[in-house]
């Protein structure tokens, strides 16, 4: 799978100030509405908390999936973000989250959603990319370098 066929570089934010896990995902929502005015706020922070009281899509190793799905879109919207001081986002490995993919999909029943937060998961097992994506410079050297990763 290609990244670029779900994140464009703009959708790929930098040094996002939050500190703990609400405030996070308001944050990175606030993100993703800049390029994708078609999001609700308030619904789609109410669905990522909500799935985050289920169980966190954290995934230790420095990184979390959130994801859900939401009525008012018609398309699969996503970004990724990066806390340089990272955030308690209730890794199950008790390490801080640095880096986030965000993922919200319409809910239609598709395999759509969970075959991308499965690729995601894939790629972001990666130690090089994350090593890599803590380490670059400015959010356009994050997107070239998960270009190249596949």
């Amino acid at each position: 799978m290609d990244i670029a066929k779900i994140i464009a570089k703009h959708d790929v934010f930098d040094d996002l100030k939050s500190t703990n896990k609400q405030d996070a995902i308001k944050e990175m929502i606030a993100c993703l509405m800049t390029n994708h005015p078609e999001i609700d706020q308030e619904i789609a922070v109410d669905v990522l908390s909500k799935r985050e009281e289920l169980s966190s899509t954290a995934l230790g190793k420095d990184v979390a999936i959130p994801h859900g799905k939401l009525p008012t879109l018609d398309t699969l919207v996503a970004c990724v973000c990066r806390f340089k001081h990272g955030i308690d986002f209730c890794s199950f490995d008790g390490s801080q989250t640095f880096l986030f993919f965000v993922l919200l999909s319409p809910e239609t029943p598709t395999g759509d959603h969970l075959k991308v937060v499965a690729w995601i998961s894939r790629l972001f097992n990666n130690d090089l990319l994350r090593q890599q994506l803590r380490q670059a410079p400015d959010k356009d050297c994050m997107f070239e370098i998960l270009s190249h990763f596949r």
